[in-house]
C-alpha cells in the first residue's frame, strides 16, 4: 500500500498558547501593604488584550522594561485578587528583596510593564468541602486569592487560614482577613507571630505545631491542606500534618522565598 506524500507547499503554523503571549500593562497604583511589602495594581494598556482568565492561586510573569521598551528582567509573582474580581486589572503582592523588587517598587502610575500568563497548578479543589491554608510571610498572596474566591462562592465548608510571620508588622492583608473572619460564618483566621510580637499581641506565638492545628482545625481527617511559604516552613508543616494522619494526597504546596 502506497503511503501519501506531503506537498512541499504544505503550510505549518505554530500556535502560541494565549498564556505565553506578552501583554502590555500600565501601572495604576503602587502602595505599601506591610513592612517590607508592596502591591502593584496594573491595567491592560490594550483593553482587547488582557491576561486570560485565571484560577485562584495562579501566577504571572512580570517583565520590567528599559526606557526604550526592551526587557530589563522578569520574575514570577502570584496574582493577589480572586478570579471573580477580575476585570482585566491585576494586583501583585511583592516582598522587597533584591534589585528586581527595588526596580518594581520604584514604578509610578503610568509606567509600562509586560505580563505573561497565567501559569501554575497551586489551585484549590473547589469541591474539597473543607480547606485549611497555611501561609508563611509573603506566601499569603496566592492564598489570598483562594480564600477570597472560596468565601465569595457560597461554599459551606470551613475555610481556616493559619498565617505565620516573624514580625506582626510584616503581614500583608492581615487586617483584611480579620474583617473577613468577623463577617463570614465559615472563615476562621489564625495569626501566628514567631519573632517580634507587639505589646498586647492577641494572636498565637511560635511555630505552627500540632497543638495550634488541633486547637483551631479540630478534625483533620477530611479536607484539603494548602501550604505556601519558605522551604523550611513547609517541610515542618508537612511533617506535622503527616504525624496528624494527613496523607500526602491532601497536601498541596508552593514554595516562596
Amino acid at each position: 500500500m502506497r503511503r501519501g506524500r506531503c506537498s512541499r507547499h504544505s503550510l505549518f503554523v505554530m500556535t502560541i498558547p494565549p498564556q505565553a503571549e506578552l501583554r502590555p500593562y500600565r501601572v495604576t497604583e503602587n502602595r505599601p501593604i506591610a513592612e517590607g511589602c508592596f502591591a502593584l495594581t496594573l491595567e491592560p494598556a490594550d483593553a482587547s488584550r488582557p491576561v486570560p482568565p485565571f484560577q485562584a492561586g495562579q501566577w504571572v510573569g512580570l517583565h520590567l522594561l528599559n526606557t526604550d521598551g526592551t526587557e530589563w528582567a522578569r520574575a514570577a509573582y502570584s496574582i493577589a485578587i480572586a478570579p471573580h474580581e477580575y476585570n482585566g486589572s491585576i494586583e501583585l503582592g511583592i516582598k522587597r528583596e533584591g534589585d528586581f523588587t527595588a526596580r518594581a517598587e520604584s514604578l509610578l502610575p503610568g509606567d509600562m510593564v509586560n505580563l505573561q500568563g497565567p501559569f501554575g497548578v497551586f489551585t484549590p479543589n473547589m469541591h474539597a468541602g473543607r480547606w485549611m491554608f497555611f501561609a508563611g510571610g509573603i506566601g499569603i498572596v496566592p492564598i489570598r486569592s483562594m480564600v477570597r474566591e472560596l468565601a465569595a462562592s457560597g461554599v459551606r465548608g470551613d475555610i481556616i487560614l493559619f498565617y505565620s510571620s516573624r514580625k506582626a508588622s510584616a503581614m500583608p492583608y492581615a487586617e483584611e482577613f480579620r474583617a473577613l473572619a468577623a463577617s463570614h460564618p465559615h472563615v476562621r483566621f489564625v495569626e501566628i507571630c514567631t519573632g517580634e510580637c507587639p505589646k498586647g499581641w492577641k494572636g498565637e506565638r511560635g511555630r505552627i505545631g500540632r497543638k495550634i492545628i488541633e486547637t483551631y482545625a479540630g478534625d483533620v481527617s477530611c479536607g484539603e491542606f494548602l501550604l505556601c511559604g519558605p522551604k523550611g516552613f513547609m517541610e515542618d508543616l508537612t511533617q506535622t500534618l503527616n504525624a496528624l494522619g494527613v496523607d500526602a494526597g491532601r497536601i498541596r504546596r508552593e514554595r516562596f522565598s
